[in-house]
């Protein structure tokens, strides 16, 4: 009885032994060396374009002159809203140049025209880049050329003047001759702006008879009153249906277009901006019609070539820049 009791025993631990190593023991080593997976990171938000400012593309470009007209330089604007933004040549002013449509819709490039090639460029002027622009114009008949912007002072570049200012008388087209259109002046037959270049070099006189060369080489003698005059004063002399210059520039200055007196010889020669900037600035200087800005605005088409007279004189308003 004890033995079968023994038996019994042994076969019962023997039993839960074996469960015990059927069992297997948790490695809680293992366990701890899995690192738990990371957090998806949220994506990190693109950074935003700094907003550009709006401004008219004649005051973007003098305030880059009036900068210093640096060709890496950023320079300083202020938009249409009062605030102060940063811009560059490359970005900024250089399009205003080299692409279409910048100006007026259906307008070509500055440098359709005004070319790399010296040869064949309009006034030997390139446009294409910052040290053609730099140069200036007639690089080859009048070396090393004559400067279209004078770094610091917009004011006085004649960019400026070619930009703002329409061809004068208003009306007349831009394939007009340079020298104006054909005109009787004593016995003679000139072109009007020579004439009034031939009076103008002559010293400008109300009553003296001047020369001037007729269109066949021959010379002829007239007067102010004579052939001068009409030219200010009668309407269809530079082109069909023209009116009159005095039409727009009345003897009441402070009413005048440009504060100019076109309707007698002392309102021409005391010139325009009487009021805002007294005495005036000359439009004519006696002795030297080559220097004379009347004569510049008498030849000299407005750019670019197409834009039409009603043009604001700022011309087109753009963005640009970026705000700082």
């Amino acid at each position: 009885m004890k033995r079968r009791l023994a038996l019994t025993l042994t076969l019962i631990i023997l039993a839960l032994l074996a469960c015990g190593r059927s069992t297997p023991t948790p490695d809680v080593g293992a366990e701890s060396a899995i690192e738990p997976t990371p957090p998806t990171p949220s994506p990190t938000p693109r950074p935003t374009t700094a907003p550009a400012g709006e401004i008219a593309a004649v005051d973007l470009i003098g305030a880059w002159v009036n900068a210093g007209a640096s060709e890496s330089q950023p320079f300083e604007f202020v938009g249409t809203d009062g605030r102060t933004y940063a811009a560059t040549f490359a970005d900024d002013i250089l399009p205003l140049f080299d692409r279409p449509n910048r100006w007026f819709d259906g307008g070509k490039e500055c440098t359709n025209c005004h070319t790399s090639d010296l040869n064949d460029s309009d006034s030997e002027l390139d446009l294409t880049s910052y040290d053609g622009i730099m140069t200036g114009s007639y690089r080859l008949s009048n070396p090393p050329g004559a400067a279209i912007i004078i770094p610091g002072n917009w004011q006085d570049s004649p960019l400026r003047r070619r930009l703002m200012f329409n061809r004068m008388p208003i009306g007349i087209t831009q394939d007009v001759d340079r020298d104006g259109p054909e005109v009787r002046a004593g016995d003679g037959t000139a072109l009007a702006v020579s004439l009034i270049g031939a009076w103008v070099n002559d010293g400008a006189s109300a009553t003296e008879l001047f020369q001037f060369t007729g269109l066949d080489g021959n010379m002829y003698t007239t007067t102010y009153t004579d052939s001068i005059e009409p030219l200010l004063t009668k309407r269809s002399i530079w082109a069909s249906n023209t009116k009159p210059c005095e039409r727009c520039h009345v003897a009441n200055v402070a009413e005048s277009d440009a504060e100019l007196d076109l309707t007698s010889l002392d309102g021409l020669l005391a010139g325009s901006w009487r009021v805002s900037q007294p005495p005036g600035v000359p439009i004519i200087i006696p002795g030297n019609w080559e220097a004379s800005l009347l004569r510049e605005r008498l030849r000299n088409n407005r750019m670019p070539m197409g834009i039409t007279d009603d043009a604001p004189p700022e011309g087109p308003l753009m963005e640009a820049g970026h705000s700082k």
